[in-house]
């Protein structure tokens, strides 16, 4: 196994055991920025917790997963587009994201999630995401347990992306810390493990596009 996803594990178990944060400490990590600012280019999911059985196991199946965040022409901003890689396929979605001060907003047929951006180190973004589902996704999922249905139709969730492919050991860490205040628990959902194939130029040329505005 590679040497810094085994560290990702023994950071892990340092975050299960570590004692709870004070409400002083948490206000910082937990923060948002005051303003939600696009950054262009590719970013690499490191790791991140949703708490949502469901989506959990989605999350979980996927061995590689980025985000690729494009100015559209002629507007301001960005378009949003997401790509997440399974054990055996490469899946691609695009959203189309409006930006209102220090929030981003998707509103799509099926789904839409506000995100809020939290303080982390340089070349990191760190998301908090709160999401709503309609009942168009349930059939498609295959869900009629009532519990699960709630599950699908509301999580929130927290991710690290970075620009290379590993973050220093005290962001882990950090990261971990203000997992814990926002009230995520256990070993994150996903972990990025680096010997994982990259099937993004596999994909070029082939994108969706959707615009993002600004209000």
């Amino acid at each position: 196994m590679n040497m810094w996803f085994s560290s990702l594990f023994l950071v892990a178990g340092l975050f299960l055991s570590c004692s709870a944060q004070t409400v002083e400490e948490c206000r910082p990590l937990i923060t948002p920025l005051p303003t939600f600012e696009p950054s262009y280019g590719k970013w690499i999911f490191i790791m991140g917790w949703i708490d949502s059985e469901p989506f959990k196991v989605l999350f979980r199946s996927a061995k590689s997963q980025w985000i690729h965040f494009r100015e559209t022409p002629g507007q301001p901003k960005e378009l949003v587009e997401d790509i997440g890689i399974s054990p055996t396929y490469c899946k691609y979605g695009s959203s189309p994201v409006t930006l209102h001060m220090n929030t981003a907003i998707t509103d799509k047929t099926n789904f839409s999630c506000t995100y809020h951006s939290l303080p982390t180190c340089e070349g990191c973004l760190l998301y908090t995401v709160n999401s709503r589902n309609n009942n168009n996704l349930l059939p498609i999922m295959n869900i009629t347990n009532p519990t699960t249905i709630h599950e699908v139709k509301g999580y929130r969730a927290f991710y690290l992306m970075a620009r290379e492919n590993h973050v220093k050991h005290y962001e882990l860490v950090r990261t971990m810390k203000t997992a814990k205040c926002l009230g995520f628990t256990g070993e994150p959902d996903f972990l990025y493990d680096p010997e994982n194939s990259d099937f993004s130029q596999e994909r070029e040329g082939v994108r969706g596009q959707s615009e993002l505005s600004t209000k």
